[in-house]
């Protein structure tokens, strides 16, 4: 694994983290302003590793994509916004590319988008009476995903962290 390209991307989301989980929370919104330049470093990330490995590059944007198609589904029955669908493909595209190191990012990614669709059956549940009820797309009764998606992410790829810094 190539560590300085794939560690730009994590750099860089460390860095908007607070700010984007912020703004989803009290506006209901995820800027393109900080997840679009991520997407693109992530996409310099997998070239940069597809150069040395391109299994490697190309399984994590394969998982990536998949997850992505999941979040644009969501994003089409009106179930999530779609800043949620971005960062969702941002953040499992980073899992991906660390899968290398300790083999575990699939189960991360999969607990990213199981942690969605229980946030949405929560929702669901909780506000699920009268005027259409909570739906996480920025509408009426919204549950922002951000905030949980970006901890989420950050408590699964410790043990990743702990392993390289080893």
């Amino acid at each position: 694994m190539q560590l300085v390209p794939v560690s730009v991307p994590f750099v860089y989301l460390a860095l908007v983290s607070v700010p984007l989980a912020m703004t989803d929370a009290r506006a209901g919104r995820l800027p393109n302003a900080y997840v679009v330049p991520g997407l693109l470093l992530l996409a310099w990330a997998l070239l940069a590793v597809g150069v040395h490995d391109p299994p490697s590059a190309l399984g994590a944007a394969a998982a990536a994509l998949a997850v992505g198609a999941v979040a644009a589904a969501l994003w089409a029955l009106g179930v999530l916004g779609m800043g949620d669908a971005k960062l969702l493909l941002l953040l499992a595209g980073l899992l991906s590319l660390v899968q290398g190191a300790d083999g575990g990012a699939p189960v991360r990614v999969a607990f990213c988008v199981a942690s969605l669709v229980l946030v949405n059956l929560v929702g669901a549940t909780v506000g699920g009476g009268g005027g259409g009820g909570n739906r996480v797309d920025g509408e009426k009764g919204r549950i922002p995903v951000g905030p949980a998606l970006l901890g989420g992410f950050w408590l699964g790829l410790l043990p990743s962290l702990a392993l390289l810094a080893a």
